[in-house]
């Protein structure tokens, strides 16, 4: 509420412009829920796609858990008014994650109109060359790990982290939170996370833009998915943006097996490294069985399987279903 008050000028002038635009269809992507329901009922003449990105729902056992996390009620009610009132639905997770919603938390829902399975995809303008003589490896003899995005601050996660780093393997931490700003992030990392960064194996680096992360990342042997060893239903069905930059970067991924979705997509094109989180202890004795270069060759033809421009069409046409699922709604 304070930042929303504290925005409102800007958030007030976007509002004036977008109501202008008539758009042929609405994205809204979650978090937030709420934001999402706001824009389906004030876009209410356009179609609406609705993405929840995580769904957050998998992360709770049921109401009564998600409240007490403190997750509001009406994030709660938005989420589960998206699912059932969207024109069409994009996710990112598992393949049959939409079979698979919690019930316990969201209802008996019934979802009745498109949906599309749309995996974060590589962009091939951002992919660059795997070269050897680059890395940072070549150079010092020693293995370095690379983990972009949001920098958790839950223990379970440090306590990869530590796993990880006792066995004297360097880890690069680009950390960056969706909606905030880079002043923001680094006030969140200073905050919360200093203690952790005084081991010496962890590097921690400005975040870079998304046109200039491969290049940046290219010269580490090894993108990271997570370092949890927590088991859940969230962590089954997630997937991640960082894969996609990772491979533009031409990386193998370091994947722990209960992150299924994820796993499967790797184990697919043949370009992660997919360990039980009880072998994290032997990570260095794995990596030098399965070293970097002999994952190139097949990174650089995942990278056009796994291209977004290859999956264009099918989104071209699920725009298109949902088109007329909405405006069949209208003529009822």
């Amino acid at each position: 509420l304070f930042y929303g008050l504290k925005k409102s000028p800007k958030i007030l002038k976007s509002l004036y412009e977008t109501k202008k635009l008539k758009p042929y269809v609405v994205i809204g992507v979650a978090p937030p829920n709420w934001f999402c329901s706001f824009s389906k009922k004030y876009f209410k003449k356009s179609p609406f796609i609705y993405f929840p990105f995580d769904i957050r729902s998998f992360g709770y056992k049921n109401v009564k858990e998600a409240l007490s996390m403190g997750i509001p009620k009406f994030e709660i009610d938005a989420e589960k008014y998206c699912f059932a009132n969207s024109d069409g639905i994009i996710h990112k997770g598992g393949e049959k994650e939409l079979e698979q919603l919690n019930k316990n938390l969201l209802g008996d829902i019934q979802i009745k109109c498109p949906d599309i399975f749309f995996f974060p995809y590589c962009l091939e303008d951002f992919a660059v060359p795997i070269v050897k003589e680059e890395k940072l490896s070549q150079k010092d003899k020693n293995i370095h790990l690379v983990c972009v995005g949001h920098i958790p601050v839950d223990k379970n996660w440090w306590d990869g982290v530590n796993e990880v780093t006792k066995q004297g393997i360097y880890i690069h931490m680009y950390s960056k939170t969706n909606n905030f700003t880079k002043k923001e992030e680094e006030q969140r990392v200073k905050t919360n996370l200093s203690e952790n960064l005084k081991n010496k194996f962890i590097v921690l680096h400005e975040s870079v833009n998304q046109n200039s992360l491969a290049k940046e990342i290219s010269k580490y042997d090894y993108g990271v998915y997570s370092f949890s060893k927590r088991k859940g239903k969230d962590y089954e069905m997630t997937t991640g943006n960082k894969v996609a930059s990772y491979l533009e970067g031409g990386l193998p991924v370091i994947c722990l097996s209960q992150f299924k979705a994820m796993a499967k997509v790797l184990k697919k094109h043949k370009v992660g490294i997919i360990l039980p989180p009880e072998e994290l202890g032997e990570l260095k004795k794995i990596l030098k069985k399965n070293k970097p270069e002999k994952f190139d060759r097949i990174i650089i033809n995942a990278r056009t399987e796994l291209g977004v421009r290859k999956h264009i069409p099918r989104l071209e046409k699920f725009f298109q279903d949902a088109m007329k699922y909405h405006r069949g709604k209208r003529e009822v």
